[in-house]
């Protein structure tokens, strides 16, 4: 089954140092791009962690937030301060006061609880530890999205499979009024070209050549034959594979261009309702398998 690209997954994962959490939401988009953020500690797992979720995610734009609730490790023993950190917050919480002339206290309070300017020792150096974790809890997360994406995919799979009906039930139509169209254009051209005939200045020959060709070019057998193959492909792929987006946007363009030629050769009102009708509901389906992975 199909699966979107809009998806949206939270998950937590408990270990002894502290509680992870993840937020992932993703949207359509042509490739895979990931914007992560990360705790600091951790930001040099940041290749590793982008890597696992795109090979997971396959498509989409993917916003994905990481939290750390806790100290580092287990034996985390020591709390320091960033000190280079915090002489900064410092310094820009006083330019803020003396710009705008403020009356407010800078107390310990407000600096104590800037982000990240108490810091653990022991397992920070670890690469293996923290991973083991965030790779846990990154499984989670990936499956929560998908899940969603999931159903978002089946809604998408069942309007998709709709649309497709109401094109072959338009097909249909058109095939059983193509053969009855061409007799009758070819009884027209030929009683308009009676009196030609009669008066002997065409070879019949000839004219029984150039109305076979006027009417082969009217026949849209071969077009009808595309299109019904195009929106079977087009059904099964909406079964087989949860990342058929590429494969499925490919084919409408297929089933359009069919649609088309159909409603170029038509030369009859009936033919060329159903043509524009096809079309109609291509583009309908252009546009949501823009959402598909």
């Amino acid at each position: 089954m199909i699966r979107s690209m809009t998806g949206y997954g939270r998950a937590e994962h408990n270990t002894p140092a502290g509680r992870w959490s993840i937020e992932l939401r993703s949207v359509n988009h042509r490739y895979c791009e990931i914007s992560l953020r990360l705790p600091r500690f951790v930001q040099h797992l940041e290749n590793r962690v982008r890597t696992y979720l795109q090979d997971n995610l396959v498509r989409g734009k993917v916003t994905a937030s990481l939290n750390f609730e806790g100290q580092l490790s287990p034996d985390a023993t020591s709390l320091h301060l960033d000190l280079p950190l915090l002489d900064r917050y410092h310094s820009l919480l006083l330019e803020i006061k003396t710009r705008y002339k403020l009356d407010a206290a800078l107390d310990v309070r407000t600096l104590a609880t800037m982000p990240d300017v108490f810091l653990w020792d022991g397992g920070a150096g670890d690469d293996e530890g923290p991973w083991i974790e965030i790779e846990k809890l990154l499984a989670k997360g990936c499956a929560e999205i998908a899940r969603m994406k999931d159903q978002e995919g089946a809604a998408l799979a069942k309007d998709l499979k709709a649309r497709t009906a109401l094109i072959l039930t338009d097909l249909d139509d058109v095939e059983v009024r193509a053969p009855i169209r061409i007799e009758d254009a070819r009884r027209r051209l030929t009683e308009r070209l009676g009196q030609l005939l009669e008066s002997g200045t065409i070879d019949p020959n000839r004219l029984a050549q150039e109305v076979a060709l006027y009417v082969d070019r009217m026949d849209v057998t071969e077009e009808c034959v595309r299109l019904r193959a195009h929106c079977h492909h087009f059904s099964e792929l909406l079964d087989a594979s949860p990342s058929a987006g590429r494969k499925l946007n490919f084919l409408s363009q297929e089933m359009h261009r069919e649609g088309n030629t159909i409603g170029s050769k038509s030369n009859d009102s009936l033919i060329s309702h159903k043509s524009m009708s096809i079309k109609e509901e291509v583009e309908k389906i252009r546009e949501q398998i823009q959402n598909i992975e």
